[in-house]
Parts: structure tokens; C-alpha cells; sequence
């Protein structure tokens, strides 16, 4: 990762990445001081070990190397336009309850999302802790608020012509205040 951000502790994994909570420093700073950020990390697939001597090798076992390699290529290239689009589909998403996009980019090969962090965490942790702390389930009220909340963003988002397509409980962050996707 650029020497702006530091990784501290992984947050979740999902089917495209991990995010970690990591803190970004500011460099431009002369007290050099640090921000929480959550940082999305896109899973590279491994890259196919090709042997030194392919010539060497059967016609049918080189074909298998080659086929492997092309099929590595096509799949890091079809992450890559995932991965460009939810940069560019973030990037202008702005909105209260849709978590701010603060930067992307492609470094060493690791494409990377940095976030704002929603120091509550999701949904779900947030009323399991509560359910462990308290033995009560989500008030009325928070589950009215958390409903209209989360509305206004898909609200928004929608009249970007942008679709969640994975609204759940893990996915829904919260803030100190408010709730957001």
C-alpha cells in the first residue's frame, strides 16, 4: 500500500476484497498526524507459476501453462473493470448516508478503496452487541430511523442509476450518528 496509509486490523472479508481499518497519515503535516479510514483491499488472484523451460515441456503440458496464464489475464482484467467502476460509481455518489469515497487507486498492482470509517461498525454487530449489553433488541424507534435512513440513501443512489445489489445487514454501516451503505 502507498506510504500514506498503514493497515491495522482487518474489518471483514467479502467476495470481492477485504477491508481493514487503517490509519492514513498526512504527510504534509510536520506533527505527521494520523486519520482512521477503512481501506477495501480487491483479491488478486494467484499468479500461475510458469516453469523456465516451456519449450522443453510436452505440447499438451504447455498448453495447460497457457491456458492457466490466459485465463489469469482474463480474470485480472475483468477485476481491474470492476474494480475501476466501483472507484468511478463511488466517486460521485454524495449523500449522507452513503459512506464518503476518499480516495483509489492501483498501487503495485493492489487495487485499493479508502472509505470513511463507520466507527460503529454494521448493522448486525451493532445489535448483536446491544441484544449481549442490554438483553434488548432494537427499539422501535432506531429500527424506523436505521429504515429511513437507509431509504435515502438507496433513494439517491438509485437516481444516480446506481444499484446496491447486496443491501444486508453486514453492509449497512453506522456512524456515530447515522446510518449509511
Amino acid at each position: 500500500l502507498r506510504k500514506d496509509y498503514k493497515l491495522r486490523s482487518l474489518l471483514g472479508r467479502g467476495h470481492f476484497g477485504e477491508t481493514w481499518l487503517a490509519t492514513k497519515v498526512n504527510t504534509r503535516r510536520t506533527d505527521r498526524s494520523e486519520e482512521y479510514v477503512a481501506i477495501k483491499l480487491l483479491h488478486i488472484p494467484d499468479e500461475p507459476i510458469t516453469p523456465p523451460n516451456m519449450d522443453l515441456l510436452p505440447p499438451v503440458i504447455k498448453n495447460m501453462y497457457l491456458e492457466t496464464e490466459t485465463a489469469y489475464l482474463k480474470e485480472m482484467k475483468e477485476k481491474n473493470a470492476i474494480f475501476s467502476k466501483e472507484v468511478a460509481t463511488h466517486a460521485k455518489l454524495h449523500h449522507n448516508n452513503i459512506v464518503p469515497f476518499l480516495d483509489g487507486d492501483i498501487y503495485h498492482g493492489q487495487p485499493f478503496i479508502v472509505m470513511e470509517l463507520a466507527f460503529m461498525g454494521n448493522l448486525l454487530t451493532y445489535r448483536r452487541q446491544k441484544e449481549m449489553q442490554t438483553g434488548q433488541a432494537l427499539t422501535i424507534e432506531e429500527v424506523v430511523n436505521f429504515v429511513l435512513q437507509s431509504a435515502e440513501g438507496l433513494e439517491y443512489a438509485h437516481s444516480k442509476n446506481v444499484f446496491h445489489r447486496d443491501v444486508k445487514p453486514e453492509n449497512l454501516l453506522i456512524t456515530k450518528k447515522d446510518y449509511k451503505m
